[in-house]
């Protein structure tokens, strides 16, 4: 996201990410595409959002024409992660194990009918993973609600099994997606194995579930996200501050309050951005995950 953006499009992104509903997310878009700067480094972005506009207008289309009751999934945590796969691939248990959940799940074909939902700590945030119904060939015309949970996720784990072709299970996955216009790309998508195989010659990351915390890390990576706890008086707030990648101490002082930036002097640093612990910093500083930040004011 360009760092000129008015206050006008960061609401409007904030009321986008966490609308309920395609109408909410359709008036959010709307408001993001005439508040954003009209220039040529907001081309992308702006085609970006035309692109998914109509797309959720076409989806949402389908769904009065079916007479279908829409499916709602409140945002939670840092970050939201889908799990993907085709029948018995092992998406259940993937998940289980990643949220810690002892429940013991029996994984049958189709069994997940609906969008399971479970969160998962990674060290001091947490993640929300959705497992999605299984992919079948005609997937993508046939559940256009759940391919949007999947092009709205942050990220895309594809789960294979890998007991047969994997390599066919991932062509399936692939040729599905890209007709619901998801691209599955090395930044936004990992292939997590329930069984331990030879690696696929591809470009995504490739793990083994029992590797949680790789896995994890994983995810939080490639979420263009990073968290940064501030410090009052001394003390360190325990729950981070969710912001973009590439965020400034202007955008973390707008998250905070926006009074803040107006009478701001400077701020102090501890963690990867600083040069040195406690280093003084101006309202330009680029942050990086786990930065420590206390900012001072007139």
């Amino acid at each position: 996201m360009p760092t000129n953006v008015s206050y006008e499009y960061v609401n409007a992104e904030a009321e986008y990410l966490n609308a309920k509903t395609s109408a909410e997310k359709i008036k959010a878009l709307n408001k993001m595409l005439t508040t954003v700067p009209k220039h040529k480094g907001t081309e992308k972005l702006r085609n970006q959002l035309k692109k998914r506009l109509a797309v959720l207008k076409k989806d949402s289309e389908s769904s009065k024409k079916a007479g279908s009751k829409s499916l709602i999934i409140v945002r939670e945590g840092a970050s939201q992660v889908v799990f993907i796969g085709l029948p018995n691939s092992g998406k259940s248990t993937v998940l289980q194990h990643l949220s810690k959940d002892k429940v013991r799940i029996e994984e049958y074909e189709f069994t997940t009918n609906e969008p399971e939902i479970r969160m998962m700590k990674f060290e001091n945030i947490w993640l929300q993973g959705i497992e999605i119904p299984a992919i079948y060939e005609g997937f993508s015309e046939s559940n256009r609600q759940y391919a949007a949970f999947i092009r709205d996720a942050d990220f895309i784990c594809v789960v294979l099994n890998g007991a047969k072709n994997p390599q066919q299970e991932l062509k399936l996955i692939e040729n599905e997606m890209k007709k619901a216009d998801v691209e599955l790309t090395k930044n936004n998508a990992a292939i997590i194995y329930t069984r331990q195989v030879t690696k696929l010659n591809i470009t995504y990351p490739q793990l083994f579930y029992l590797d949680d915390e790789k896995i994890l890390a994983t995810i939080w990576s490639k979420a263009n996200k990073i968290r940064v706890q501030t410090k009052t008086r001394g003390k360190i707030a325990p729950k981070p501050i969710i912001i973009r990648k590439d965020s400034t101490v202007k955008d973390l002082t707008e998250k905070i309050h926006r009074d803040f930036l107006l009478k701001f002097k400077y701020a102090k640093v501890w963690g990867l951005s600083a040069k040195f612990p406690g280093m003084q910093v101006g309202i330009s500083h680029i942050l990086k995950d786990g930065d420590i930040v206390e900012i001072f004011t007139k």
